[in-house]
């Protein structure tokens, strides 16, 4: 998968592909939502976005990474009245993620909308950094950005385990919970937690 162009209203799920580089547009007044699961050995991934105008992109990504992942994100606005929530859910388990994402919103792209939400944990001793960068040049835009980085929530752990499941079980039941947690598609969540079932 090299490019994704849209002009009307779709979702698109990406399972398991390894994605080097891949470039998405949005045309005007179309809405696109993409669901990317991926288990990651050692990859490199470039994503550049171009929305026009009154489009909506949702960008979901969840992931397993036992090696180093690098993955840059380009997100720029072609318009007015558009908006990018590109939510990242990962796990490190021994791998190392450097994430960089450049939102982009220029003098006359009025009224846009533009969220970086990551959230990574390291399990294993995991490793990651992230940079979720935005550069905007005018005051008429909604701009947020966050990242999280840690570990397995022990109060999670123990509140799981007080009510009799194992602690293999509760690590496995937060872990999934996790990865799926942004996924929009429900058959999708169903094969993850497969998957993922396999290797937690």
């Amino acid at each position: 998968m090299n490019n994704i162009l849209v002009s009307a209203d779709e979702n698109i799920n990406i399972f398991n592909e390894e994605i080097r580089d891949l470039k998405i547009k949005v045309e005007n007044n179309a809405t696109l939502i993409i669901n990317d699961f991926r288990f990651i050995e050692e990859t490199n991934t470039n994503i550049n976005i171009i929305l026009e105008e009154s489009s909506n992109l949702i960008y979901n990504h969840s992931y397993i990474n036992n090696k180093e992942y690098n993955l840059n994100i380009n997100a720029k606005f072609k318009g007015e009245n558009s908006s990018i929530h590109i939510n990242i859910h990962g796990i490190n388990d021994k791998g190392k993620t450097n994430i960089e994402i450049d939102g982009i919103v220029g003098k006359k792209e009025y009224n846009n909308f533009l969220l970086e939400n990551i959230r990574i944990i390291n399990i294993n001793g995991g490793k990651a950094k992230a940079i979720p960068n935005m550069l905007i040049n005018n005051s008429r835009v909604i701009a947020n950005h966050n990242v999280t980085i840690g570990k397995l929530n022990d109060n999670e752990l123990e509140y799981l385990m007080s009510k009799g499941i194992s602690m293999d079980s509760a690590k496995k039941l937060i872990l999934n919970g996790f990865l799926i947690n942004i996924i929009e598609d429900k058959e999708m969540k169903t094969k993850i937690k497969e998957i993922t079932g396999r290797w937690i």
